[in-house]
């Protein structure tokens, strides 16, 4: 055989080597990478989160990507995916629009999305929920100064497919780890703002497009000169929304 033939040979197939494995660690970076490096990519891959970064080249700042059990806010129950939530800022000075992304490393997909305006309010979510779980978040809203009672803002906006049966209830955050250890919980009472009587929400009715928690509490005055508004907001409360179908339901939220 010609040497110089041998030579090409050996060379043709090594660079077909290298030309495979560059391929297969673009092709599967999502499980070389880093968890949190992995994350970010996904995350900023997302055609809504990329569009934004392109409107605000120069101010974004993309935080530490960690665990989305460790968020506090929201996360899920039932799901045992690896899920990381990406923090990204965007926008200049006081102005800064705020995103959270959940990002599945299991799907090498991005789960749902937080959006909230400089002030906090108005905020917009679109989460996917899995087959036979649930997803949750921190209620909130203003609270009347004069008597301390504390309006949640929560509505579903839009959901898919279409007839999927969504069931809501709400919860302390004791009783939330509770819920997500599979252990006894009990459901929070509130008070009905239209009512304005003392109300549960237990997960038998289905929401609807348009759907508003319509729930209030009491919050307690603490003398604390340090702190506005002086009322105790150490007890947290959550909303929950169960998937009651055997697919993934699309689920749009507003907070305003």
């Amino acid at each position: 055989m010609d040497r110089r033939f041998l030579i090409g040979a050996i060379i043709a197939v090594l660079i077909i080597t290298i030309v495979g494995v560059f391929a297969a660690i673009i092709l599967f970076v999502s499980w070389i990478l880093p968890q949190p490096d992995a994350a970010v990519g996904i995350a900023t891959s997302d055609p809504e989160i990329r569009d934004a970064m392109r409107d605000n080249v120069g101010s974004v700042i993309i935080g530490n990507a960690t665990p989305l059990d460790e968020y506090g806010t929201s996360g899920y129950i039932n799901v045992s995916d690896t899920l990381v939530q990406v923090p990204i800022k965007m926008g200049k000075d006081f102005r800064c629009e705020r995103y959270v992304i959940y990002v599945d490393l299991n799907r090498s997909g991005v789960l749902g999305k937080e959006w909230y305006s400089y002030r906090g309010i108005p905020a917009a979510m679109d989460v996917t929920i899995p087959s036979g779980a649930s997803w949750y978040h921190l209620l909130s809203g203003p609270i009347l100064a004069t008597n301390g009672t504390q309006d949640f803002f929560f509505g579903v906006r839009s959901f898919g497919p279409a007839d999927a049966r969504i069931y809501p209830l709400i919860v302390d955050e004791p009783n939330l780890y509770r819920l997500k250890n599979g252990t006894a919980s009990e459901l929070a009472v509130y008070n009905d703002t239209f009512t304005r009587r003392p109300a549960v929400m237990n997960g038998t009715v289905p929401v609807y497009p348009g759907w508003r928690a319509n729930a209030s509490v009491q919050r307690a005055f603490v003398d604390d000169p340090y702190q506005w508004p002086a009322f105790d907001f150490s007890r947290r409360y959550y909303i929950v929304l169960i998937n009651g179908e055997t697919t993934d339901v699309n689920v749009s939220i507003g907070i305003s």
